[in-house]
């Protein structure tokens, strides 16, 4: 009996081993299959922080390398700081304790989830001090008279911040200590620096920081001067040839704007005395009745005094001729004439309007070493042509590129009488593009007449683009009649043809003894020799369609 007591408790207790195995078994199985979930593994990163001091609170960040609902806690030193739960992926912890300037490691640990395994992130954290920048500036700013005193200005910024108010700056003069200020509210620190010794003076002005302001010095120098410097004032003068006389004014003052007592300033030319200018007596009126043309050069001279340095300045009596030229004002030191068939060199400021005033000359003017010519852009058309150079100043518009000051000056040099603003008035009168070329004109006008076609094109589709209907109508002059060409283009097809009397408005090219530029009797004339046609033939293309012009010229150097 008592073993069939044995074999019935072992089989009671094989029995239960094989049902714990049995349930292992099938949560082993389970697992296997998926239907018991584990945990992932996570990932924590965090990058360098940078923060300025005093500034709260601190931002900590770190990152999940995918979206994790949990709480992470936060350590600064290993001292816990506090929790934050994570948004997706991010995790944001704003402290707001008090950092003081340095390195601190920053540590963010997460414990797990039902999810997710534990991870944990470390990074430096630095606190910075708010950086300062110190200036040192005078008052004169190069230098000064020994007997003066120096204004020193400190001028104190904090990158951007606006506390920049009562900062002590210390300032030295030649690395000795002179004394202490605070800045005001506009950041400035002020000083009065006496008792200066001749030479150089070296003042340096120094900031020393705190536990939120980085230290901040700068320094600059001046030279201390044994006489006061002075200025003289006196202005040059343009007078024209008709004037006799020309009055010469002039002052002195010395570096800081100070009256010189019992002073006398010397008016030389040519090495010869012609005034003596004092205080009560400060002009001279210059006989010039029997100067030329040109640019005459005087001397006004302060010999000095034991005191005062000495100082000497030039003044200029320009002698010109004053002339309106097609609404242009020209002034000339030298006679028109000289400027006639006269070979020039063109330079240019690189404004539109002087590129477009360039690339009229180069097709037109002689491009050898020569005669200089300036080319500015500027607000009002005027010429100058001085002895050894000439300026062109060319009116700049918004739109269109204002050429006439250099149309002028081509008039000028080729001997042409022009009427520049008359045939701008007349092209833009002008109820179709009717454009009459003298039958015997040859050479170079040949192929400035096929540009001024295609510039009359140009202003033909602008018009019917914006629904007006105009018509290019060419003619050739056969003595007192013309007779209409029959002409095709992209907006017309004219194949009629026609002989009247020259009665229309237009273009009109003729060959003449005299070279001329204008109007007459409505019409836009032309006339003059090969050389006169081919000039005022290239000034109306411009005049024209001066953008055109520019884009041909520019295909044709591109060739």
């Amino acid at each position: 009996m008592k073993l069939d007591v044995y074999l019935g408790a072992m089989q009671k207790s094989l029995a239960g081993v094989l049902g714990v195995l049995g349930i292992l078994a099938v949560v082993l199985m389970l697992t296997l299959s998926g239907c018991v979930e584990q945990k992932k593994n996570v990932t924590l990163t965090m990058n360098e922080m940078l923060s300025p001091v005093n500034i709260s609170p601190t931002v900590f960040y770190a990152k999940f390398n995918e979206s994790v609902n949990g709480s992470v806690s936060f350590y600064v030193d290993a001292q816990f700081i506090g929790n934050a739960n994570s948004n997706g992926s991010n995790v944001f912890m704003e402290y707001y304790g008090n950092l003081s300037a340095g390195e601190y490691k920053v540590k963010a640990v997460f414990s797990g989830n039902a999810q997710f395994n534990n991870a944990s992130a470390s990074a430096t954290l630095k606190i910075y001090k708010r950086m300062t920048v110190l200036d040192i500036s005078f008052e004169p700013d190069e230098r000064i008279y020994l007997k003066d005193s120096l204004s020193v200005r400190a001028h104190f910024n904090t990158g951007g911040e606006e506390d920049c108010a009562d900062k002590e700056i210390s300032l030295y003069a030649d690395d000795k200590f002179f004394g202490k200020n605070l800045t005001n509210d506009e950041c400035f620190a002020d000083f009065t620096v006496k008792n200066l010794n001749i030479g150089e003076l070296k003042i340096t002005g120094e900031y020393k920081g705190n536990e939120i302001y980085e230290d901040a010095n700068a320094a600059n120098s001046i030279i201390v001067i044994s006489k006061i410097p002075v200025e003289i004032f006196a202005d040059s003068k343009e007078v024209e040839v008709k004037d006799k006389n020309v009055t010469i004014s002039a002052d002195i003052k010395d570096y800081l704007g100070r009256n010189i007592p019992n002073r006398t300033l010397k008016l030389i030319s040519d090495g010869k005395l012609l005034a003596n200018l004092t205080a009560e007596h400060n002009t001279f009126v210059l006989d010039i009745s029997n100067w030329t043309l040109g640019t005459n050069r005087l001397q006004i001279i302060f010999d000095g005094t034991e005191i005062y340095e000495n100082a000497s300045r030039d003044v200029f009596v320009q002698i010109i001729n004053k002339y309106n030229i097609s609404g242009v004002e020209v002034k000339a030191e030298i006679p028109l004439e000289q400027i006639t068939n006269k070979k020039i060199s063109v330079h240019t400021d690189g404004s539109n309007a002087s590129e477009y005033c360039a690339y009229e000359f180069e097709s037109i003017a002689d491009q050898e070493k020569g005669y200089k010519i300036y080319i500015n852009g500027g607000n009002k058309d005027n010429i100058f042509l001085g002895k050894n150079f000439g300026t062109i100043t060319v009116k700049q518009g918004y739109e269109v590129v204002n050429m006439v000051s250099c149309h002028v000056f081509l008039c000028m040099n080729k001997n042409i009488k022009c009427s520049i603003p008359e045939v701008i008035e007349a092209i833009g009168q002008l109820e179709n593009l009717s454009i009459a070329l003298d039958k015997d004109v040859s050479g170079k006008p040949l192929a400035v007449y096929d540009e001024i076609r295609g510039t009359l094109g140009y202003i033909q589709a602008y018009f019917v683009q914006n629904g007006r209907q105009i018509y290019i109508k060419p003619y050739l002059i056969n003595g007192s009649k013309c007779e209409l060409s029959p002409t095709r283009t992209a907006y017309q097809n004219l194949t009629i043809k026609e002989v009247n009397d020259c009665n229309f408005n237009g273009i009109f090219i003729k060959n003449a003894d005299k070279r001329f530029m204008g109007v007459k009797d409505g019409k836009i004339l032309l006339e003059g020799d090969e050389t006169g046609l081919f000039v005022e033939m290239t000034i109306l293309k411009w005049l024209i369609a001066p953008g055109y012009a520019y884009d041909l010229r520019i295909k044709e150097q591109n060739r």
